[in-house]
């Protein structure tokens, strides 16, 4: 191709463009435009405003990276429906589990919710009433956390409740982690199931 002329500022002579893969920012402007260090956009030297524009295209992949691997690190387990069947605190029923391994130093965040729908096995009225907790790394039979542990009881024919819970933990780089979303009954005498039981984990290396 011939060269291209540009006459941009009637001011100033014509100018030629010539293909160069090495042409800096600077020299792009310097050649079409006429631009010198010290001339003012805004009241601002050109060097200076050059100077801010490759700071931020040099730390604009770093941010994106960052934001990437964050939004990776987490995991889920959900199921419509389970029925609690266990009136033992020390071995309860699994709700959801989610087994993750830390990709670093940092602390996991356990979130679990459910619809909890309590009545009378018998039928009739009655005092029913349901637990649900969370546990991380405890050994089968896995029994409640008492630390994270929510109840929903009342005397009643039925009743349906939302419930959730969380937990956090810290954790080592490569270490397993093994989270549990667990149910029970508080007397013989109530039946459960909880509906969309669903538990979420997710990984952060920092704190605020």
């Amino acid at each position: 191709m011939g060269r291209k002329t540009f006459n941009i500022d009637p001011r100033e002579p014509p100018c030629t463009l010539r293909k160069t893969a090495t042409m800096s920012i600077f020299t792009l402007l310097t050649k079409t435009v006429g631009f010198k260090k010290d001339h003012l956009l805004g009241g601002i030297p050109m060097r200076h405003v050059l100077r801010s524009i490759a700071v931020s295209v040099a730390i604009a992949p770093a941010l994106f990276v960052n934001t990437a691997h964050a939004t990776s690190w987490f995991d889920y387990s959900s199921t419509p429906a389970v029925q609690i069947t266990s009136t033992d605190f020390h071995a309860a029923t699994l709700l959801r589990k989610v087994t993750v391994v830390c990709p670093k130093a940092g602390f996991i965040v356990a979130n679990a919710t459910s619809q909890f729908a309590i009545f009378p096995s018998a039928g009739g009225w009655a005092y029913v009433g349901a637990g649900f907790s969370l546990a991380i790394n405890d050994p089968a039979p896995t029994e409640m956390d008492s630390n994270s542990a929510h109840y929903i009881s009342a005397y009643s024919d039925g009743i349906t409740e939302s419930g959730a819970t969380q937990r956090v933990a810290s954790c080592t780089a490569g270490q397993t982690m093994n989270v549990f979303f667990m149910g029970y009954l508080q007397t013989a005498e109530t039946a459960s199931s909880a509906y969309n039981p669903t538990l979420v984990v997710q990984f952060f290396d920092t704190r605020i």
